[in-house]
């Protein structure tokens, strides 16, 4: 399937057009970059990150209220936000760490996050003794059960065994949390002993905690330092490819138009200020190899139309090259274009800067196969003129 046939685009007539625009991007991005930053997660940062699930949706009130008791909480840099689609309710809590923090202190940072969003309420019922059924496990409710109910220290009895697995099932089958106490006192498996006390000492927290991720900052700056050899080893090895396959100075032609995806693709994440993280340093060497792939084809073309041509007219043998791979690029573009649109649309919050970066990847590395890496091919031809 052919969307243009026997197009004649002078592509190469506009490279100072194009030249001067993809300028502008690279200052601007460089700027970008330099005066405001990648929005680093806690992958490069170190820091902790807890995940929640709450048992009702949250307003933004809600979440204001949330950040209010977190700074109360004297965390030093704190993010809070919803996560994920508004049904699920769930809240993603970063701390990030700072450089003096002590290793014990900061792996206790989670706990202090958890007892800075507890409510007033439930914070003076665990003071009191009283159990949140939505954090207890199932040995803890059995001895709590135990101590309710005067029964000596040790192995707990068959009935508070079965009482406790049953209202730890019960909360699976409930999606990890309970609303409220209803279904657990209406449980055949909980005696009369264990409601009175479960109804008079236990109560339904707002939120599970769903998962805690820590690094520290050697991790972090370890992570940094592995992330820019990659790109530079992924460059280095495409120069390496280009100048077995073509000539050293394509290579460089290819690495031009790469470096340019790659630093307007980080001033755009910059710009946007999507977290950068692990998964889009992926997604960043994944543009790497998606533009070279459009650039190797252009390039394959150019080298069959040089052998055959009479005249060397290298503005036109490239011009030709690149419009009789022009469908073939449009297509490819698209429907790589559809894939990540959609998962940036449908992936949720963790896949959110992922996709974000593959979209403007795919469109400036199309961009680029065309309007740059040619027009470098071209200049570098000019000064080494050589027969291919």
């Amino acid at each position: 399937m052919e969307f243009f046939t026997d197009t004649k685009v002078d592509f190469l007539g506009k490279r100072l057009i194009f030249g001067a625009v993809s300028l502008a991007g690279i200052i601007a991005s460089i700027w970008i970059l330099a005066f405001q930053g990648l929005n680093l997660g806690i992958d490069f940062l170190g820091g902790t990150e807890v995940e929640l699930k709450y048992n009702r949706e949250l307003s933004l009130k809600d979440l204001e209220t949330f950040r209010e008791r977190l700074t109360g909480a004297d965390l030093g840099d704190v993010n809070i936000q919803g996560y994920g689609p508004a049904e699920d309710r769930e809240v993603l809590v970063r701390v990030g760490r700072q450089e003096e923090e002590d290793t014990r202190e900061a792996g206790r940072d989670s706990r202090r996050v958890l007892e800075a969003l507890r409510s007033p309420e439930e914070g003076q019922r665990l003071a009191a003794g009283d159990l949140d059924l939505n954090a207890v496990g199932r040995e803890a409710l059995q001895t709590w059960l135990g101590q309710k109910l005067g029964e000596p220290a040790g192995a707990p009895t068959p009935e508070i065994q079965d009482a406790a697995a049953a209202v730890i099932a019960l909360r699976q089958q409930s999606g990890g949390l309970f609303t409220d106490l209803s279904g657990v006192l209406e449980l055949p498996e909980v005696g009369p002993g264990a409601r009175t006390a479960l109804s008079e000492g236990a109560f339904t927290g707002e939120f599970i905690l769903r998962e805690v991720d820590f690094i520290g900052p050697t991790a972090g700056r370890e992570l940094r330092r592995k992330t820019y050899y990659s790109m530079i080893g992924a460059l280095g090895g495409i120069l390496i490819y280009i100048w077995v396959r073509f000539r050293f100075f394509w290579g460089l032609a290819a690495v031009a138009a790469l470096i340019h995806d790659v630093i307007i693709t980080l001033g755009v994440l910059a710009f946007a200020q999507k977290e950068f993280t692990l998964p889009v340093v992926a997604a960043i060497l994944t543009i790497i190899g998606y533009s070279l792939n459009d650039t190797i084809v252009v390039f394959d073309r150019v080298r069959e139309n040089i052998r055959i041509a009479r005249a060397r007219d290298l503005i036109a043998i490239l011009n030709r090259s690149i419009n009789q791979n022009l469908s073939r690029t449009f297509l490819t573009s698209l429907t790589t274009l559809f894939a990540v649109t959609t998962l940036y649309l449908f992936g949720g919050e963790k896949l959110g800067s992922l996709s974000f970066a593959l979209i403007i990847g795919v469109i400036v590395g199309t961009y680029s196969s065309v309007f740059i890496a040619s027009p470098v091919l071209l200049f570098w031809e000019r000064v080494y003129p050589r027969k291919v």
